[in-house]
């Protein structure tokens, strides 16, 4: 079998019942069978997939929330596929600038986490996100790459040196060695090999906090993030058209809703 794919859906759809009986939320067949394996909860129903906790909750969950409570389709909300291996999530609002947010803001929802194919994922990512971005750093004046811009540039370059030296055809690698010593400073000579296999050895998660700290210093200056929400929103919808939205997705959904977090005792 192969691995790469997806095998198992986005939306595992199980409704979790209170001991009382109201609905709570819904979860993944994984978080399911963890409650029924550890005698926390006990099969309802078979079909709809339903489960009611065995033991009192700090907190109601989603009560009372239609969009939270409503069974979700595993299908890409832009053009409909029901493939599994296509299939990935899509995070509406990207989480370079939620991961920021105030902490009472980033409680899990599915609401701005829709199931979406690749293909389309990409075309959003690459095009319309992009030119978002772009749009927010003009107009909150942080770079993307913050002012670390040209040394992202730089480590980028090294690593692709380094890392495709063998196969690189001369002309290639002479290209990307004289772009690398000019981003250096190197004006009449090219830089040390040396100093550019240190750079290729970067880490990803350094690359990836001086790409961060663009979305960190947005989110400071932002006033509503409400609006910023409903900003990409609307941007999802407008640029791509959605036809299968989850129902009662709502892109003036209100972001701040009261829920406790349900805590095992």
């Amino acid at each position: 079998m192969d691995t790469t794919k997806r095998i198992n859906t986005i939306y595992g759809n199980w409704l979790v019942l209170h001991p009382q009986g109201f609905e709570m939320f819904r979860c993944t067949t994984k978080k399911a069978e963890f409650y029924l394996k550890n005698n926390l909860a006990n099969i309802v129903l078979e079909n709809p997939p339903t489960i009611k906790l065995t033991f009192s909750p700090a907190g109601n969950g989603w009560q009372g929330d239609i969009f939270a409570l409503t069974q979700k389709k595993n299908i890409c909300v832009v053009c409909g596929t029901e493939e599994l291996d296509r299939l990935t999530k899509h995070h509406i609002v990207p989480t370079l600038y939620k991961k920021h947010f105030p902490k009472h803001l980033k409680i899990a929802t599915s609401h701005d986490v829709v199931c979406i194919c690749r293909e389309c994922h990409d075309k959003y990512e690459n095009t319309y996100a992009l030119k978002l971005k772009e749009k927010i750093s003009e107009q909150y004046n942080v770079p993307l790459w913050s002012s670390h811009s040209d040394f992202i540039k730089i480590i980028k370059l090294s690593k692709a040196y380094v890392l495709n030296n063998s196969m690189m055809p001369d002309e290639r690698k002479l290209e990307l060695i004289m772009k690398i010593s000019l981003m250096l400073g190197y004006e009449n000579d090219f830089a040390p090999i040396e100093e550019i296999e240190k750079l290729s050895k970067i880490s990803q998660k350094d690359y990836n906090e001086l790409h961060s700290s663009h979305g960190k210093e947005v989110i400071a200056k932002v006033t509503d993030i409400q609006k910023f929400v409903e900003m990409w929103r609307l941007d999802f919808v407008d640029s791509m058209k959605p036809k299968f939205m989850p129902q009662y997705w709502d892109v003036y959904r209100v972001i701040d809703r009261p829920r406790k977090a349900l805590k095992i005792k």
